[in-house]
């Protein structure tokens, strides 16, 4: 979503956005599949 600020961040940082950016979309989409 955005891989400039990603490549920017720190390695922690990294780990944080691609464990996080997913399961964050993920639980945003979800309710709207439920409906």
């Amino acid at each position: 979503m955005f891989p400039r600020a990603i490549q920017q961040a720190s390695k922690p940082k990294q780990v944080a956005y691609s464990l996080f950016l997913p399961i964050a979309l993920f639980i945003w989409i979800l309710p709207l599949l439920a409906v």
